[in-house]
């Protein structure tokens, strides 16, 4: 289940541009109305043009570059169990919706009317809908059978690289290559990091205490928060 926050609409004009980014705490989806880019994420090269939406997801250091486009950008936080998705353009069939959907939240978030976050939000769960419910259909990979494992389970004290590679039919060395590869860690980090974004939201919301929130976020040591 998607659970989202979003943080920022916008639009994009860019000439020659090359850009390298560092890891943020917000995901991205991007649409270009016109122009192209590549995308480099460990050292493999995504082409995003006008047919399909670009997802970059946080904690992801990435490049581009292109020679003109005028795009929107959608910034927002997922607090879900379940984003199985990686780095990558995606092409859904019903593009003349998608792209209808990204400028009317662009035309409604900068308004700003009343109730234009509900309604943004409401039009954002749509495309997901009408985006991924294609891609989710699609034949399951071991690493996407590992990721929805990981959000369905990260908050347990413990899930081991045995555990996740038997759920996924493959080896651990196989498993370990993988997050490597499209996330640069190891899954013992990148079930951490969940684990501390999970906890710094709880903190900010100031509902539970340190006790509680260490619980809750699978360290069960408060402690952990000294």
């Amino acid at each position: 289940m998607w659970i989202i926050e979003i943080k920022d609409i916008f639009d994009i004009t860019r000439s020659v541009t090359k850009l390298n980014s560092c890891k943020r705490i917000y995901d991205c989806f991007s649409l270009r109305l016109s122009g192209e880019c590549e995308f480099t994420q460990n050292k493999k090269i995504y082409k995003a043009d006008e047919n399909g939406i670009m997802y970059v997801p946080s904690n992801i250091v990435y490049s581009h570059q292109t020679n003109s486009e005028k795009i929107i950008v959608i910034h927002f936080i997922n607090y879900g169990s379940n984003n199985n998705l990686i780095f990558g353009f995606y092409k859904p069939q019903n593009m003349n919706r998608i792209r209808a959907l990204f400028i009317q939240m662009s035309e409604i978030w900068n308004e700003k009317k009343s109730g234009y976050q509900l309604l943004c939000t409401s039009l954002f769960y749509e495309m997901i809908y009408r985006v991924f419910g294609e891609e989710n259909s699609k034949k399951e990979t071991p690493l996407n059978r590992t990721l929805e494992y990981i959000y369905k389970n990260y908050r347990k004290e413990k899930i081991s690289i045995k555990e996740l590679a038997k759920n996924a039919y493959v080896s651990e060395t196989y498993l370990r290559r993988m997050f490597k590869k499209y996330y640069d860690v190891t899954p013992n980090e990148f079930i951490s990091n969940l684990k501390l974004d999970y906890s710094a939201k709880l903190l900010k919301s100031g509902l539970l205490s340190i006790k509680e929130i260490s619980e809750e976020s699978g360290f069960n040591d408060a402690k952990y928060y000294e």
